[in-house]
């Protein structure tokens, strides 16, 4: 394999440096490979074959010649191998393959009408859209609400919760581009007549697990929210309100439907929010479709069958030489090259639809430009994320990159012609100059991209100033073990300064990657924190350290000035209440976001619990007291808001389960008690007969299987006696380490002690399927939803045990849908799992898995790298181990 791409610019020296960790990722996720996955392709290779694949379209339409294309191609080369601009994973994973071109976008939009063609043509484009490597977002609103009348069987409707659940289910196998689990969007109108059923879809029985979801939000909702008021429910199918089957039109209290929206985001962080009013007014191209849906990050509103491809500007790279200052001049170079470059994507994508392919290159020609480093670019012009200075660098960036991109697409236009559907659209009524593509710019998430540029993520805050990297010795067994890394950006002020040392990185360790110090800095890590000079701690911001107002602030500022839409995770600290939410959201809305995800740190790593018929929940170790439950809706009483910003702006730009107890192991037979009477005893006074464990022999006999979970394989070791009765399980999970494996271990030491205690088979098996974690695997009756829930198929499969857990189908007739059994076990939490040691005993991950669950935004094991660093950012799923590059959402 040579060292430079076919055809492609030679010289190495011109580029940065790929690091370790950019070329593992590259390695694992991009570069092609042969039959028995070997990498065919180098740095150089790969970045030639991207390009190559992506510009190579203009020579075959006549738009360059010859020399013109070699001019080109060393531009474009230069500008993507000198990671100064990174287009989306679709493109590096399939732009310039041996079977031609292929597509190239991340996000589509599917329409889902109240027709059971319509539904299963959808469930089946969403599943062909996600083997090709992109997500998928859907508005369920137009489905006719559960119970509702179906004139073609004469039965009622199953509503829209159990066709999402369909969808859920078919995608929950398919690999994007053979790398990642399909993502979804799912959207339901807040007058929905089932709304309230869709805010609970997630927190009851773990359903729903490939699919973000968000209410969209109407500005006549938030009023009445305001005023206190009730709002119509209306009929999809009548698109009237919506009458109860006694004829009583349909209501609801708004502040009661908010607060059970919040309810949810400070339990898991979902739903989130779209509003509605504001995609509409900032739609392209009214004429053509409504723009009520986005791509599942929510970053990209997009008509139905509309895709767009995006990219992002790596900002660390546009400053000038002493790093001072940002240089302007290089900055519109490369936002004029990377808008063409996105064109020349659309033109050369093979979108896996013929509907796709008609909107997006014959009618809006959509692209969208982002950035990523912004963190980084702060750290070098010592700026404080979370201070009007970077609000307002912020706000000045975005609108130099959109006011060019603008311009690049008027000048594309002029040269190749404007996309089809100019006439009558926003930009047309508005008499500004024909443009090459409807909408220019958008930020996305940079997941995988921003590791390959050695970038922060997106616009977000740096996670931890410290960060673990999982390497491999050199020694017989492949041992894993840890490295401990320090942000370079930091390291080198801190060196430049004279305050750093090894005592210093342990301290900031310790205090979760932060140099700032709160009630929860461990003492001995304040003792040197202290003596940080203030101005480091100011600049040197972490994730952690960011209040939600400033996280909301810093997405207004950038969406002031971003055609599409924003991806940013508003951060909450553990410790925050359901008030706190609920002005957040408030504060978003009225700062002019389109849409707004929020995660409160710890929050998915909670066991949500339900006691009642009613569905209500709690959670363990709570912090609030019921009073704070109730607290009022924190919502303006003024009515007269100023009109935010980024609203005006955009506005002028565009023109327009329920869960039964277990029962209790009592002797009944000597405790006097009815048997029907048990649910009633006082717990604390039932006499117990106690267990007999029986001995383990020397010698057993068993099988172990491998059962593929969403942590990575599970091994489950099943011994038996001289009987041939099951009589202890052993479970180990892949080589992960940390608290995953260790909680399946002792799930497996305690499912032994039943064994041996005398416990049936069946009852283990049972009580052990259906626990529900948040990363299942598989579909269908083999869907595996925890490592608890594998070890009890292992059980299930060596003794055949007849299991009655539900099947995902859905009614074609409209009589009902899907749902797990009444015995299936509420939802368990997935912990932080740490491994390794450091050199005073505790663990080398301490920083992140210490103190309460909130203390980061981790949400458990990765699945691929099964390391302990698979957090919640830019809104999406994502690992921060190097190296890996796992991500959701691209």
């Amino acid at each position: 394999m040579s060292d430079t791409a076919s055809g492609g610019p030679s010289a190495k020296s011109e580029y940065p440096e790929v690091s370790s960790n950019a070329l593992a990722v590259l390695q694992k996720r991009y570069f092609l490979k042969d039959r028995i996955d070997h990498p065919t392709e180098d740095v150089d290779g790969f970045f030639n074959r991207v390009v190559r694949g992506v510009v190579d379209v203009e020579l075959e339409r006549g738009w360059v010649d010859k020399s013109g294309h070699t001019e080109l191609v060393d531009s474009m080369y230069g500008l993507v191998r000198g990671l100064r601009f990174i287009p989306n994973s679709p493109c590096l994973m399939n732009s310039g393959k041996p079977e031609g071109y292929a597509q190239m976008a991340a996000c589509f939009v599917l329409p889902i009408d109240d027709d059971l063609r319509s539904i299963k043509t959808t469930d089946m484009n969403a599943a062909i859209i996600h083997q090709s490597g992109g997500g998928t977002g859907f508005n369920f609103s137009k489905i006719r609400p559960r119970g509702d009348f179906v004139r073609s069987s004469g039965g009622v409707a199953s509503g829209p919760i159990s066709f999402m659940s369909m969808i859920d289910f078919s995608c929950g196998e398919i690999k994007q581009g053979g790398t990642r689990r399909g993502a979804n969007m799912g959207i339901l109108n807040v007058d929905h007549p089932d709304i309230l059923e869709f805010l609970s879809c997630k927190t009851e029985d773990g359903r729903i697990a490939n699919f973000n979801i968000s209410v969209g939000i109407t500005d006549a909702f938030m009023q009445a929210v305001k005023q206190g008021a009730e709002y119509d429910l209306i009929n999809p199918r009548t698109g009237d309100v919506y009458h109860d089957p006694s004829g009583n039109p349909q209501r609801l209290p708004a502040r009661d439907v908010w607060e059970k929206l919040v309810e949810g985001a400070w339990l898991n962080g979902e739903p989130g929010m779209i509003f509605l009013d504001r995609l509409e007014r900032t739609n392209p191209t009214p004429e053509v479709a409504l723009q009520d849906t986005t791509n599942p990050c929510g970053e990209q509103p997009l008509l139905p069958y509309e895709a767009c491809v995006l990219g992002s500007l790596n900002l660390n790279w546009h400053l000038n030489e002493e790093r001072t200052g940002i240089d302007w001049d290089a900055l519109r170079h490369d936002v004029h090259l990377s808008i063409r470059f996105l064109d020349d994507m659309v033109e050369a994508s093979n979108f896996p639809l013929e509907e796709i392919d008609a909107i997006v290159k014959h009618g809006n020609r959509r692209v969208g430009l982002g950035v990523m480093g912004w963190a980084d670019m702060l750290f070098s012009l010592k700026i404080a994320y979370d201070s009007p200075e970077a609000e307002i660098l912020g706000n000045q960036v975005m609108e130099f990159i959109n006011n060019e991109a603008c311009r690049a697409s008027e000048g594309l236009a002029a040269a190749r012609g404007a996309f089809p559907n100019f006439k009558n659209s926003a930009w047309d009524r508005k008499g500004d100059r024909e443009r090459r593509n409807a909408t220019v710019t958008t930020i996305a998430p940079t997941g995988t991209i921003s590791m390959i540029a050695d970038a922060s993520s997106g616009i977000e805050p740096l996670f931890a100033l410290i960060f673990w990297k999982n390497v491999m010795r050199d020694s017989d067994d492949n041992t894993a073990t840890s490295l401990r890394y320090v942000n370079p950006l930091f390291e080198q002020y801190a060196r430049e300064q004279g305050f750093f040392s090894d005592d210093l990185v342990d301290a900031i360790e310790t205090n979760h990657g932060s140099l700032r110090i709160t009630e929860a800095t461990p003492d001995e890590a304040r003792k040197v924190l202290a003596h940080v000079p203030a101005d480091a701690s100011k600049i040197f911001v972490t994730a952690h350290d960011v209040s939600p107002e400033w996280h909301i602030r810093v997405q207004s500022s950038f969406q002031a000035h971003t055609e599409n839409a924003v991806s940013k995770t508003i951060n909450f600290p553990h410790e925050a209440t359901r008030a706190d939410v609920d002005a957040g959201y408030w504060m978003a809305y009225e700062a002019g976001c389109k849409g707004v995800t929020v995660y409160r740190d710890g929050s998915r790593d909670l066991q949500v619990l339900t006691t009642s018929n009613s569905g209500d929940s709690t959670r363990r170790e709570s912090n609030e007291t019921p009073q704070e439950h109730s607290t009022e809706t924190a919502v303006p009483t003024n009515g007269s808001a100023t009109a935010p910003a980024a609203d005006l702006h955009n506005a002028a730009i565009n023109g327009h389960a329920e869960a039964t107890e277990d029962p209790i192991s009592v002797n009944i037979e000597n405790s006097g008690l009815d048997k029907n009477d048990l649910a009633y005893a006082d717990r604390d006074n039932l006499p117990v007969a106690p267990a007999v464990e029986r001995k383990r022999p020397d010698l057993v006999h068993g099988t172990t299987t491998r059962i593929r979970t969403g942590c990575g394989p599970l091994f489950v070791t099943i011994n038996e006696d001289e009987q041939g009765q099951p009589f202890e399980t052993f479970a180990a999970l892949g080589k992960a380490g940390g608290c995953a494996a260790a909680q399946t271990e002792a799930i497996g030491r305690l499912a032994s002690l039943a064994l041996r205690s005398g416990v049936p088979a069946d009852q283990v098996q049972e009580h052990l399927r259906g626990i529900t974690c948040h990363r299942p695997a598989g579909f269908g009756e083999n869907r595996v939803h925890s490592c608890g829930d594998g070890i009890s198929q292992a059980l299930a499969m060596q003794f055949n045990i007849q299991t009655t857990d539900f099947v995902p189908m859905v009614d074609l007739q409209g009589e009902g849908t899907y749902a797990p059994s009444q015995d299936t076990p509420v939802d368990v939490a997935t912990p932080v799992p740490t491994n390794g040691a450091s050199s005073n005993g505790a663990s080398p991950q301490a920083a992140y898995a210490s103190g309460s669950a909130g203390d980061q935004a981790f949400v458990g094991a990765c699945p691929d790298c099964h390391g302990h660093q698979l957090s919640y950012a830019e809104g999406c799923v994502k690992c921060l181990s190097p190296g890996c590059g796992y991500s959701e959402c691209g």
